[in-house]
């Protein structure tokens, strides 16, 4: 191991050019992209967690769906954000929400698994969209990644604790909750914005110091296995359309190195079971390729060749606050008429 870090050391001075070109494309791509639309949705989930605002919503629907999932009621809000925002997002309320209650390390591990998902925006306008050319791909992808997670979770069928949380009475003031969730949303979007240039830059070595080309399947596979981004990209420049397809699907469940380091960064490392995590993961991985590959030949996908680097698309944080406002009022109908009618 102590070889192989001097050896990387040195390789990288020898390409580090190369690698500084890569690392400021890596921050621009931060500072334009990532930080804009997940950093206020961090802070805003995290003050709602500390505020209890989800307290009694969707309770009689939330036990019915516990009970199916196997997974607390209590944590249900903060994966369906997770769905909503993407990755983090809902780790970080589940971390929060868990702090003042005695739980199952396995029980935790299975919660964080389900929270570890990318956001819908990100799989529909980027992966269908952009790549594909197809959002309507775009929306049965986020749907295999969210039954393929479920799949995964109820094969490891795991005793658990439908805890209630408890109102923690507190003297802060509204301002020093919302001053503390500024405060660790921005150590936590710190942690997000190093793994992901450290990774990009390890990628840009491995190739350069092996020579691999990026249509290659060597390169391929180890760009889906460190970054879900950079394997979605390279994934669809294979000439084989039904391992295209595949690893497509792989790279979007089991979200590569990158996108799990920053789960587990913002998670409870004494609870939090990385085996079972990465395991769940890999699984995942896997079974969402299957789905996507049956489906691209079942339905006659087509998949485009890339020419140029693909961007996500702008949007700006009033574009993130009306979508999140019209789901929320989806949800809030959803909720009315299962209620009523279940």
């Amino acid at each position: 191991m102590s070889f192989l870090i001097v050896f990387i050391l040195i390789s990288s001075i020898n390409y580090s050019h190369t690698l500084s070109n890569t690392v400021v494309n890596t921050l621009i791509f931060c500072g334009t992209r990532l930080i804009p639309s997940l950093f206020p949705v961090m802070i805003l989930s995290s003050f709602a967690v500390k505020l209890n605002l989800f307290k009694g919503l969707f309770d009689r629907l939330f036990t019915k769906i516990s009970a199916c999932l196997k997974v607390s009621r209590a944590f249900l809000p903060a994966i369906i954000s997770s769905y909503i925002c993407g990755f983090v997002t809902g780790t970080r309320e589940i971390d929060v929400i868990s702090s003042g209650v005695e739980i199952d390390k396995k029980q935790y591990t299975d919660s964080i698994f389900l929270s570890c998902n990318a956001g819908i925006g990100f799989v529909i306008t980027f992966i269908g969209g952009a790549l594909w050319n197809n959002f309507s791909f775009g929306i049965v992808l986020f749907i295999f990644q969210i039954v393929s997670s479920i799949i995964v979770h109820l094969i490891f069928k795991t005793c658990y604790n439908d805890f209630i949380v408890k109102e923690v009475k507190h003297k802060k003031s509204i301002f020093q909750l919302l001053t503390e969730s500024v405060s660790s949303s921005t150590r936590i979007i710190t942690d997000i914005c190093g793994f992901t240039v450290f990774f990009s830059a390890l990628l840009e070595l491995i190739s350069l110091i092996f020579s691999l080309e990026k249509a290659s399947l060597s390169y391929t596979l180890i760009a889906n296995f460190l970054d879900i981004t950079k394997g979605e990209i390279s994934s669809l420049q294979l000439n084989n359309f039904n391992l295209s397809s595949f690893l497509c699907g792989f790279a979007l469940g089991f979200s590569g190195i990158c996108a799990i380091m920053q789960t587990i960064s913002v998670s409870n490392h004494n609870l939090l079971n990385i085996k079972r995590f990465f395991v769940k993961k890999f699984l995942q991985g896997i079974l969402c390729g299957i789905f996507t590959c049956i489906y691209t030949k079942a339905f006659n996908i087509e998949m485009i060749k890339l020419t140029s680097t693909v961007l996500l698309p702008n949007l700006n944080l009033l574009d993130v606050f009306t979508i999140s406002i019209f789901i929320f009022c989806a949800i809030s109908k959803l909720k009315k008429f299962l209620l009523k009618n279940v």
